[in-house]
C-alpha cells in the first residue's frame, strides 16, 4: 500500500458512511409511510413487513456503527501520523486534503497558493509520509 492509498482510505469510508445514512434514512421513511391502518387495525402483512423492515434498519445500523467505530480510529491514526510530519506546509496540504477532505481548489486559497503549487506540495508530502511510514 502506498501513502496516498492509505490516506485516501478515509475518503471512501466517509463515502460508504454517507451512503448507509441515507439508506437507514430511505428505510425508516418508508417504515413510517406503511400505515396500513383500518379501522384502528393494522392487517398482519403490513405489520410483517414494517417488522421485516425494522430488522433492516437494526442490521443496517450496526453495520454503520461498526463502519464509524473503524472510519474514527483510522481518522485518528491518520490525524496522528500527519501530525507527526516536521514540516509544517507539508502537514497543512495533507491535513486539508485526507482530514478536512477539502478540494484543491480550496486548498490553494487557504493555503494562499496556485492550484499546481499545492499538488507539488502534495506530491512532496506523499513522498515524506510514505519515507516516514512505507519504507
Amino acid at each position: 500500500m502506498t501513502a496516498k492509498q492509505y490516506l485516501q482510505q478515509a475518503f471512501g469510508l466517509n463515502k460508504n458512511i454517507n451512503t448507509a445514512l441515507s439508506e437507514i434514512s430511505r428505510l425508516r421513511a418508508l417504515a413510517m409511510s406503511i400505515t396500513g391502518v383500518s379501522d384502528g387495525v393494522v392487517s398482519s402483512g403490513i405489520s410483517d413487513h414494517v417488522g421485516n423492515l425494522a430488522v433492516k434498519i437494526a442490521d443496517a445500523e450496526t453495520a454503520l456503527n461498526a463502519e464509524v467505530d473503524f472510519y474514527v480510529d483510522l481518522q485518528r491514526e491518520i490525524r496522528e501520523k500527519i501530525e507527526s510530519m516536521p514540516d509544517n506546509n507539508l502537514r497543512l496540504v495533507l491535513r486539508k486534503r485526507y482530514v478536512d477532505f477539502k478540494k484543491w481548489e480550496q486548498i490553494a486559497v487557504d493555503m494562499e497558493a496556485s492550484f499546481q503549487w499545492a499538488h507539488k506540495l502534495h506530491r512532496r508530502a506523499l513522498r515524506e509520509f510514505e519515507k516516514m511510514y512505507f519504507s
